[in-house]
């Protein structure tokens, strides 16, 4: 009976380290699986966005202020980004103008104005230079914030080509970060995004 009964406990050991082995193997395939799908619904929607954006937008080769715009080079809630230059310098810039339904809403135009204000007032090395502001003199005028063009690549696509941060580089990235943050707060600008 014991010899029945050490052998039954060392089948159970086993079988227990078995199914725990096994487990943690598919514990990591979900893992993996739910990681790639993670990715693969974040490239469809930059797919879908970069075909969105699609170049020519509705003011390009316009003139905005001092800025010629070119390109559509983003589009969100409020309104589009295209990429300009200076008339004059000839200096690359961005400039954000409202969507037309935008500029219906007095609501959304007072809030466009309020953010060219305050995004003007800030300078810091962490927060995008403002570089003019316009549009806002006159009753029908088209409201636009020209900002400094910068190039560089987004949180998302830097996740996607290297797969994982280093401790060292994510601590880097927040110190920036927050040091823009305190540059707003110390502005009286709440951060909404």
């Amino acid at each position: 009976v014991e010899i029945v009964l050490l052998l039954s406990f060392l089948n159970a050991r086993t079988a227990r380290a078995t199914a725990q082995l096994a487990l943690a193997r598919q514990d990591r395939l979900v893992r993996g699986l739910a990681q790639r799908d993670a990715l693969l619904q974040e490239a469809r929607q930059d797919l879908a966005r970069a075909l969105d954006v699609a170049g020519v937008g509705r003011f390009s080769d316009t003139s905005v202020g001092s800025f010629q715009l070119g390109n559509v080079i983003g589009r969100g809630a409020m309104g589009e980004v295209y990429e300009a230059f200076h008339a004059q310098t000839r200096k690359e810039a961005a400039v954000k103008l409202l969507h037309a339904h935008s500029l219906r809403e007095r609501g959304v135009v007072k809030r466009f104005v309020r953010e060219a204000k305050m995004a003007a007032s800030l300078d810091t090395p962490n927060v995008v230079r403002v570089l003019e502001v316009g549009g806002l003199e006159r009753e029908g005028d088209l409201p636009y914030i020209a900002m400094e063009r910068l190039r560089g690549e987004d949180l998302a696509e830097r996740l996607r080509r290297q797969g994982r941060m280093e401790m060292v580089e994510v601590v880097a990235m927040l110190v920036q970060v927050g040091r823009g943050l305190m540059a707003a707060r110390a502005a009286g600008i709440v951060h909404r995004d």
